[in-house]
């Protein structure tokens, strides 16, 4: 015997009638039109929509850390051929995550040659793997002791002599045949690659440029550079000021887009290979060269400027032997500075300047003990010195860098003195 169906409840049988009225009243008549959100979703439904946005999502993400980076560099890489000769130069200012990319992109070649070793590990940036395949100009100021500590004494007098030393550096390496080689180098300005990619040409290497678009939108913001630097664990003394961030961010020379992040034949990147650094005025001044020399050069500096020296018992204690000694690193120009260019530049009213004489008179020289530093004190005539000092600025104080390098093993050195002259 069949068993009653138990009647439907108010609610379920309202459920029914809706359900019915929804069918299409007539067989083959159209569908309402799909909204805008429907035709997104498409065949796929809103499960897999998300689950492909969720993935999106993190693959941008992946592409802003460092392993996200060399992940998409490569791509461009044929790692099938794990000798080929391949040179990486990388771009960027400070805190920007060249170094950091370097060491991984490394990593992941000494894999496919066989090598096992740990870019990431501890004290990976000063192994000996490490310097021995990246070459960074930073690596000669900087000093290690015997347990592995890192100390960062930078001097800006330093720096051309360093970066030459760096270049010869790569070219030892690429005679050789070794690879990869980076360049890890700030490179803001496109002359400042120049030299390497003339050697890349000249030794048959690949070059890769990696710049601040491949490492990530803060590679060139300034509060996220800064907060890196902060939390980098960086070398002893190796801070970067703020307004050193800001102006290397200022100078930066972008490429074209398709010569960054892809491996390039030397000779497409003639653009870098044929730049030449752009003279930049760092300070108007009085070109005193001859006559503060002829002036200058016969004067006795005394016993205590001397003091620590290997002159200090020699008889030719005047200014020429001093500058004729290896312990003088010269100014490229003897001048009195009257503007050094800042943020607010006063370059009209000096260019104003430019063919104008000023008769200029030594008063004395200011000195730290042992030559570290030698200064002539000047003085103009009072009219002179006024039109000079309108652009100058009130704290101007005349002199003349006689010793444009402070040495390190003299920075200790106490007491100064001054040699009075008639």
């Amino acid at each position: 015997m069949a068993k009653k169906r138990p009647a439907a409840t108010p609610a379920k049988a309202a459920g029914r009638r809706k359900k019915t009225l929804a069918k299409p009243a007539i067989k083959g008549a159209k569908k309402p039109a799909a909204s805008a959100k429907a035709k997104q979703l498409g065949a796929r439904g809103p499960a897999k929509v998300a689950k492909a946005a969720k993935a999106d999502k993190v693959a941008k993400t992946k592409q802003k850390t460092p392993r996200g980076v060399v992940l998409a560099l490569s791509k461009e890489i044929d790692f099938s051929k794990p000798f080929k000769k391949v040179l990486y130069v990388l771009r960027g200012p400070p805190g920007c995550g060249k170094s950091t990319v370097a060491r991984l992109l490394l990593q992941r070649h000494l894999q496919v040659q066989g090598v096992r070793w740990n870019g990431s590990s501890a004290g990976a940036a000063i192994s000996t793997v490490c310097r021995a395949f990246i070459c960074s100009t930073d690596d000669y100021f900087t000093e290690l002791d015997e347990e592995g500590g890192a100390s960062y004494d930078f001097d800006p007098s330093c720096l051309r002599e360093f970066h030459e030393k760096n270049r010869k550096r790569c070219l030892d390496a690429m005679e050789l045949s070794r690879s990869p080689l980076f360049v890890d180098n700030t490179n803001m300005a496109l002359w400042e690659m120049s030299g390497y990619v003339a050697l890349a040409e000249e030794h048959a290497y690949a070059v890769m440029i990696i710049g601040p678009e491949q490492l990530g939108p803060g590679a060139l913001d300034l509060q996220t550079l800064q907060l890196r630097c902060a939390q980098d664990d960086r070398a002893a003394g190796k801070e970067i000021p703020v307004t050193t961030l800001e102006r290397m961010i200022h100078r930066y020379e972008k490429l074209p887009d398709d010569l960054q992040g892809r491996l390039c034949c030397a000779t497409e990147l003639s653009i870098v290979r044929d730049a030449r650094a752009v003279p930049r005025y760092r300070y108007a001044g009085l070109d005193v060269e001859t006559s503060a020399l002829e002036a200058l050069s016969d004067l006795d500096l005394g016993p205590f400027f001397w003091e620590g020296t290997d002159l200090s018992s020699s008889s030719a204690r005047h200014l020429a032997a001093a500058r004729a000694s290896g312990l003088w690193r010269l100014p490229e120009r003897l001048h009195v500075t009257v503007l050094y260019f800042g943020k607010e530049s006063k370059r009209p009213e000096a260019e104003k300047l430019v063919g104008m004489t000023f008769p200029v008179k030594v008063t004395g020289l200011v000195f730290v003990r042992g030559g570290g530093l030698l200064c002539a004190t000047c003085a103009f005539e009072a009219e002179d010195h006024s039109s000079l000092a309108a652009v100058a600025g009130e704290d101007w104080c005349p002199h003349i860098t006689m010793r444009a390098y402070l040495g390190r093993e003299l920075l200790g050195r106490q007491g100064a003195g001054y040699i009075a002259i008639e």
